[in-house]
């Protein structure tokens, strides 16, 4: 109460130094902080009183303008109420951090995702979602906000998220745009808690297997319920003297030479985008493959039907040689560019 007391009977305070640090925080600034720099508690009261130019955006902590915040102000408000003493620290993660990190498919949670030690005794609140871990992560600053490693952050989404296909498209971007790589997230979701990683570690087996999108995984799922033999997913074709890459079929059955693609309408905006699967189609049919293609709409839709044209084709190709001029390898672990 003395320390309070103190504050409150402080009538100068540096202006400048209390402008600055709200600038540089996104115009969001904690009381401790406001406290420590002399500025008064009365004053901040008035401020934050109805009508007035500030606003609780959580327990203890200023938005200082009117006005709705913006997710990188409710980024910086969380991790100043999750650390109001830098020795505890406190880092983004979940959606929050994917969106920093420059991620396009992000949870449909949108309240903020904070990890924080476990001897932290912060509580969730508002819009903020607050775990305490004794896995605390190293930090990674991205645009001036305190984030999780990629992986920690993607592997949290998932474990937040109750829907498959979201946690399926998640970690196919992920993988696509080599954000990191199939290992990352793998041994991430294997390290985690258990604790609500059920879709988590659905999807890490799938992405292990070499599938890299949603309607893929809905694919396997019919291959699996219809018994339809499991493919090689993503190997990639190169040629046999140059080492070139010829194409990365979404599921190819070696034995028969015969090749499933999904068509997605997120590959083919262009007509670039269709014309070079065109011209993919045209040479692996010229090197002795047959190529089956299917719509994700359908696939959802009709599975059955889907593994029994699969299924007729694979019937009528046994045996068809393999050529020799092509070679191929499994699912390529990208490097990871984040």
């Amino acid at each position: 109460m003395r320390q309070t007391k103190r504050y409150e009977s402080a009538t100068r305070y540096d202006t400048a130094l209390v402008n600055a640090l709200i600038r540089s925080q996104d115009q969001v600034v904690s009381h401790r902080q406001l406290l420590e720099r002399g500025f008064p508690d009365r004053t901040i009261r008035n401020r934050t009183a109805l009508g007035g130019p500030w606003q609780r955006i959580l327990p203890h902590t200023y938005l200082t303008q009117t006005g709705p915040p913006t997710p990188r102000q409710l980024g910086r408000a969380a991790l100043l109420y999750g650390a109001p003493d830098s020795k505890w620290g406190a880092v983004l993660t979940g959606g929050a951090a994917l969106e920093l990190y420059g991620m396009r498919r992000l949870p449909s949670q949108k309240r903020v995702h904070i990890l924080v030690p476990s001897d932290n005794q912060r509580a969730t609140t508002g819009h903020v979602v607050i775990e305490r871990t004794a896995r605390m992560p190293a930090q990674v600053t991205r645009h001036g906000l305190a984030c999780a490693p990629f992986a920690r952050a993607l592997a949290d989404a998932a474990r937040h998220s109750t829907d498959l296909d979201e946690v399926r498209a998640m970690m196919a971007e992920a993988v696509q745009r080599r954000f990191c790589t199939p290992r990352h997230i793998i041994d991430e979701v294997r390290d985690g808690p258990i604790r609500h990683s059920k879709l988590a570690h659905r999807v890490a087996l799938e992405i292990a297997d070499g599938i890299r999108s949603p309607a893929e995984g809905w694919l396997r799922e019919a291959f699996t319920r219809f018994r339809v033999p499991p493919p090689r997913w993503n190997a990639t074709l190169r040629d046999a003297t140059t080492g070139q890459t010829i194409a990365i079929p979404d599921a190819l059955w070696a034995n028969c030479c015969l090749i499933a693609e999904v068509d997605s309408r997120d590959y083919h905006l262009s007509p670039d985008d269709w014309q070079r699967t065109q011209e993919r189609h045209t040479r692996l049919a010229a090197l002795g493959f047959v190529i089956l293609h299917f719509a994700p709409t359908r696939i959802k839709a009709d599975p059955e039907t889907v593994c029994i044209e699969v299924g007729a084709a694979l019937a009528a190709n046994t045996g068809r040689p393999w050529p020799q001029s092509v070679l191929m390898t499994r699912a390529d672990d990208v490097v990871c560019t984040s």
